[in-house]
């Protein structure tokens, strides 16, 4: 939110939640942080080709986890945790910077290249 809010953080096509973040503070933002860790994590449940689902398990290992870890300890303070994110956004994500129509964070270009 405060990248969004500072503009560190391009908002692409949903300027409505750059324009939201705007009006918060930091003390705001860290209540906010605080409110939503405390809510248990669980995956999705979604349908998935578990030959494929391993594949991207190795993917993520050697690509991603430095990153974007599956416990906060593991990734980075702003990377993101992937597990439990639903299969279309990562794919709209992924699909987007493909098609540079998404800025992508600097220290994410050499991961995605690599992939």
């Amino acid at each position: 939110m405060k990248a969004h809010r500072d503009g560190t953080r391009p908002c692409g096509s949903n300027k409505m939640k750059c324009n939201l973040v705007l009006k918060f503070t930091d003390e705001q933002i860290s209540a906010a942080a605080q409110h939503f860790s405390a809510f248990p994590r669980h995956r999705r449940d979604q349908d998935f080709d578990a030959a494929l689902a391993a594949k991207g398990k190795s993917v993520h290992e050697q690509h991603c986890l430095s990153c974007h870890g599956a416990t906060p300890a593991q990734g980075s303070s702003d990377g993101g945790l992937l597990e439990g994110q639903w299969r279309e956004y990562l794919e709209s994500v992924l699909a987007d910077y493909a098609a540079g129509t998404r800025q992508q964070p600097e220290e994410m270009k050499a991961a995605y290249a690599g992939l």
